[in-house]
């Protein structure tokens, strides 16, 4: 949303498990975006969205996205054909 650069919400998280404030996000090795394990945040609220089965969690993120001088932009050269061998493999399975 660019409200805030501590905070995000985290949107359409189906059957999240047991959830608790103060509970860390991480990335998971289904991203496309980002290496598994990276911590984002914590749980500060939660709550199902209104005539939905998904959740929506307002995550306090574990860095302040205001204060950063440098950040790496990573351009994924074999990102097509990486993206073709998953398909291929995903395909060959089904």
């Amino acid at each position: 949303e660019g409200i805030s650069p501590t905070h995000v919400n985290v949107v359409e998280v189906s059957e999240p498990g047991t959830l608790m404030k103060g509970d860390t996000v991480t990335t998971t090795a289904t991203s496309e975006r980002f290496p598994p394990g990276i911590m984002l945040g914590v749980i500060e609220s939660y709550g199902k969205d209104p005539g939905s089965n998904y959740y929506t969690l307002k995550v306090k993120l574990s860095t302040n996205f205001s204060s950063l001088h440098y950040v790496y932009v990573v351009n994924k050269v074999m990102k097509e054909e990486q993206e073709d061998l998953e398909n291929q493999a995903r395909d060959a399975n089904n």
